[in-house]
């Protein structure tokens, strides 16, 4: 019997770019919101990671910019959605908490290069600085694989991801980022297709489980970003628009988890 002389398959490791340098293959690298660099720091003991907590003087300030700008919006698609609106209104105040700096009007985005190097193989450096940042690597994805990269990003004032373009309603993810762009309006209604058809998150949100909530939107490193106790947060403080007028204003609330 003949052995095989054919060499033994190598793990697909990232590959090198003209945009961009080769990373770890870790699993734990680039994750959704730097779940990689949080988790890597808890593991090895590290600097502890910070949990990015709302100032107390921001969480009133832009509850009430959300509300002036996209208040019946919201209570629109909470209403399709079947949630509270503090809910909804919690995961996009959340979220922006999250993003890296904005530095003018456009669409909001976070490039994540994970994702884009599980659905290519080729790892694009972003160092999540600002929205500048975020666009230039969007702009270096794009000339590797335009859908790819933006299935990779998360959009608008939610940051509803590319991959969830059908969830939210929309053909791809071409499709929806053109609408977002165009429309914040729709940046709001898009976040409540996605949870009028994620039975789990319309769950989380409806039971007010921020742990859960903060799970699904963030991944692994929901916990060491503090990204549950900033929806409890933010939902809080949009308590006082909501009670002006959403229909769930007066309904029993349920227990933080």
């Amino acid at each position: 019997m003949k052995h095989d002389q054919r060499p033994k398959q190598q793990p697909v490791q990232p590959k090198q770019t003209a945009v961009g340098q080769a990373r770890s293959s870790s699993p734990l690298a680039g994750h959704s919101y730097a779940a990689g660099q949080a988790l890597q720091s808890l593991q090895t003991g590290r600097t502890p990671v910070v949990r990015a907590q709302p100032e107390p003087s921001s969480l009133q300030r832009d509850a009430a910019a959300l509300h002036a700008q996209h208040g019946p919006g919201l209570a629109q698609a909470a209403l399709q959605a079947c949630v509270p609106v503090t809910a909804l209104a919690a995961v996009v105040l959340a979220e922006q908490h999250l993003l890296p700096p904005v530095v003018d009007a456009r669409m909001p985005v976070r490039f994540e290069p994970y994702e884009f190097w599980l659905a290519t193989g080729q790892w694009l450096v972003d160092s999540h600085k600002d929205q500048a940042a975020e666009y230039r690597a969007l702009q270096d994805a794009q000339a590797v694989d335009p859908l790819a990269a933006l299935q990779a990003t998360r959009m608008g004032l939610a940051q509803v991801r590319g991959a969830e373009a059908q969830a939210a309603g929309y053909a791809s993810a071409v499709e929806m980022h053109a609408d977002l762009d165009a429309d914040p309006g729709a940046q709001v209604r898009a976040l409540g297709a996605l949870v009028a058809a994620d039975a789990a998150l319309g769950d989380a949100l409806r039971a007010e489980d921020w742990r859960t909530v903060a799970g699904l939107r963030a991944g692994p490193a929901a916990g060491a970003l503090g990204y549950d106790d900033a929806l409890a947060a933010f939902a809080s403080s949009y308590q006082a628009f909501a009670s002006g007028g959403d229909d769930d204003a007066d309904a029993p609330k349920k227990k933080r988890r």
